[in-house]
């Protein structure tokens, strides 16, 4: 039985990772992770107010690079800080369930919070086709460029937040492009300055 090694990372056709004079976050690469995280499609899904915890607003998002996201924003009923948490889920769970139920308790602890989900985990009725494989770079860059312009819309409806500043929560795949966000938030106008992940 002959076993060919590493042959998936082979079958891995990113071009940044074909050669070693490629660079991997070069400006460059930079650059494409900023202009194919821009969203092309943003729909409000509704907004829910919940005594004692606060306001959820429910917005799917379309990046330019052709993934679709749902997104779950938490503006507290009493606000005790203006550092938004932010972060994004776990493969195979969605905005729903588990996830709101911490956001809910975050929100209820006095935080803003915006939470992205996995890709696909919105459908719009026109379904975007992916022009390529996604990367963990790519999933953080869509993190932060939701987050950046969230933030500075909800700063221009009145509401006190901080627009660079950021703590970042994640599970699983939400830990690991938890670790991507924070190694990416200067190139997108942000600061981490606490990470919590679990189990990347």
């Amino acid at each position: 039985q002959n076993m060919v090694p590493y042959s998936g990372w082979e079958s891995f056709q990113n071009p940044l990772l074909k050669s070693e004079e490629s660079e991997y976050l070069s400006p460059e690469h930079i650059e494409q992770l900023r202009n194919e995280s821009a969203i092309v499609e943003w729909e409000e899904l509704g907004t829910e107010i919940i005594e004692g915890v606060g306001e959820l607003r429910r917005i799917g998002i379309v990046t330019e690079k052709g993934y679709a996201y749902s997104t779950l924003v938490g503006i507290p009923e009493t606000q005790l800080s203006t550092v938004p948490i932010i972060g994004t889920s776990a493969w195979f769970t969605s905005t729903e369930g588990h996830n709101e139920h911490t956001i809910r308790n975050m929100m209820r602890a006095g935080n803003i919070v915006l939470f992205v989900g996995a890709e696909g985990s919105y459908e719009p009725d026109n379904k975007p086709m992916p022009h390529e494989a996604i990367t963990l770079a790519d999933s953080a860059a869509a993190v932060l460029y939701f987050t950046y312009n969230l933030g500075m819309e909800l700063q221009e409806e009145g509401i006190s937040v901080d627009t660079e500043k950021r703590i970042v929560i994640g599970e699983s795949r939400g830990a690991m492009v938890g670790m991507g966000i924070t190694a990416l938030a200067e190139e997108f106008g942000q600061e981490v300055i606490l990470s919590d992940l679990t189990a990347p």
